[in-house]
Parts: C-alpha cells; structure tokens; sequence
C-alpha cells in the first residue's frame, strides 16, 4: 500500500509542480516515507514543508511526525523537543494522545522520571488504555529502580491496573516492586508480592522468575522468628517446583548459601 501510494505522490510532484495541492502531496508523502522506514527521507521530506509552507493546515502537524522519526532513530532529546513543540501548538487534532504516548517513553528512557510522571497523567486523561500499556509500566518501573527512587515506585505502582496485565508482563512488573518493598523496609508487603509470584493461580511466572522470588523469601525468613519452620516449607515448595530443573535448584541453594554466609548464619 504504501509503495504504490509513494510511487503516485513522486508522480503528481514531477507532473504538477506548481498544483494548490502540493502541501497536502508532501505531507502524505512523509508519512509514506515514515511509514516504509525509510526515517532520513521522511525527515527531509517535512523539513522541506516547515520552510516552505508555513501557512499550510498541515503545518502544526509537522512537529508530531519529526518526533516520531527521531524516536524510532533513538534521537531521544530530539524527539522530545518537537513532540513538546507539537503539543504546545494550538492545533493538535486527533495526535494528542500519540505524542503524549512517545513522550512519555522518550522522558522515561532519557530519566527524567518526574516530567515522564506528569506527561502519563496527561495521557491517562486522554486515554487510560494507551497509557497503562504494560510497556510504558515496567518501562517506568525499570528507571525508577535504576535511580533507586522505590517509595516513588511503590506510590505509583498503586495506580496500575495489574489485572489487565498478562503473565509474561505481570512477572516484569510484580519483581522489582516487591524488591522496591525490601528496599524500603516494608518486608511484608514484599513478601506478600513473592509469594503471588510463586502461586500459579495468580501469575504464571517462569522458572527463573520463581527462583529468585524464593531466593528473596529465604533472605526475608532469616530475619524472623522460626526462621527453621519457614525453611523447611520454602524448601519442600522449591524442590517441588524445581522437581525437573535440577540446575535451577543447584543455583538457587548456592546463592541462598552464599547469602547466608555473608550475614553470618552458617547453618
């Protein structure tokens, strides 16, 4: 679809240069180039339209589109300067809830957590589906994690709809929130959060996933009182678990060991 209609916008512009319609031949002809990937044409093709049509209708849209192509060219601060322009135009037509949506991942990538928090709520008022998209989430909690900013992580994590999430994405989210839990000191919800890991009912999450969400708990169980009673539960459950992935329950009793180790129980 797009090659043809590429091909058919080069033909008007060679047989009608001076046409009424050249503006709007232009810009579908970005988007075409847009769209086949070809990113440096396309960015040429709009910069082309913003120095020559000023007064056309598309040229508010302009901004939107040279944002995307700087996105998918991993031109971060580049794309978040011209999805700012676009949105502080007075004329944003139905792209709005787009912009915000790329901005939002180009704010998170670039670690500018706080304005990447306003823009989603933004998005959230615009369209809740687009902006609680499991991507956008545990793209946020990842940064949120890499910063160490947990309490932040764990007052925005309340927010998100997890039911609406599918397993592969739960396990990305569920991980480093009860680790952002232990990192504040809130054991219990954290524990609470591994065990939901653990409990196929709830998530379906990997082999790897579970062990390190038993790894946690055992680290968790040491500090407590009757430490050797949840031992031997969370070791009867993991070799249950692990029952066919012997190397999975080797790894795991050997750093559940070194960890023992280095906070002195050597039991």
């Amino acid at each position: 679809e797009y090659p043809f209609a590429l091909e058919s916008y080069n033909a008007f512009l060679g047989q009608y240069p001076l046409s009424d319609l050249l503006p709007g031949v232009l810009y579908r002809r970005g988007i075409c180039l847009f769209r086949l990937k070809r990113y440096e044409e396309a960015l040429k093709a709009f910069q082309y339209m913003e120095s020559k049509y000023v007064m056309s209708p598309y040229y508010t849209l302009i901004p939107f589109w040279q944002g995307l192509i700087l996105f998918n060219q991993n031109d971060l601060a580049g794309s978040l300067a011209r999805l700012n322009t676009f949105l502080g135009g007075s004329k944003q037509g139905d792209f709005e809830s787009q912009a915000l949506y790329y901005k939002v991942q180009a704010e998170i990538n670039l670690g500018k957590l706080d304005d990447a928090g306003l823009s989603l709520s933004q998005l959230a008022g615009k369209d809740t589906e687009l902006a609680y998209t499991p991507y956008i989430a545990t793209l946020l909690v990842s940064q949120y994690t890499e910063q160490k900013r947990y309490q932040d992580l764990v007052n925005w994590a309340a927010t998100i709809p997890l039911e609406d999430f599918s397993d592969e994405w739960k396990e990305k989210f569920l991980m480093p929130l009860a680790d952002a839990y232990r990192e504040i000191g809130d054991l219990d919800k954290a524990e609470v959060i591994y065990r939901q890991l653990l409990d196929r009912n709830q998530v379906r999450a990997t082999d790897q996933v579970a062990s390190v969400a038993f790894h946690r708990l055992f680290l968790i169980a040491q500090g407590k009182p009757g430490f050797q009673e949840e031992r031997t539960r969370l070791i009867q459950d993991a070799e249950e678990r692990f029952a066919g992935s012997p190397g999975i329950l080797k790894n795991l009793w050997l750093n559940v060991g070194l960890e023992s180790f280095k906070k002195g129980n050597f039991e």
